[in-house]
């Protein structure tokens, strides 16, 4: 996601709420390396990007 620059509480709020919750797993497996990997660099997207967020936020106040 490309950053406009403008920073917003509702967009921090729902990147929080949609982080991906545990899961107990049966199969201790993955189901493929590679979709693995993409979850992984999706989610280090996303984090990076809340990470910003509660940063911009912060130096606004």
């Amino acid at each position: 996601m490309a950053s406009s620059g403008v920073v917003g509480k509702t967009e921090l709020d729902q990147r929080i709420a949609a982080r991906p919750k545990p899961k107990v797993e049966i199969q201790l497996m993955p189901q493929g390396a590679e979709a693995v990997d993409i979850r992984r660099e999706l989610d280090g997207a996303s984090e990076r990007r809340i990470t910003h967020l509660e940063e911009r936020l912060q130096t606004a106040h």
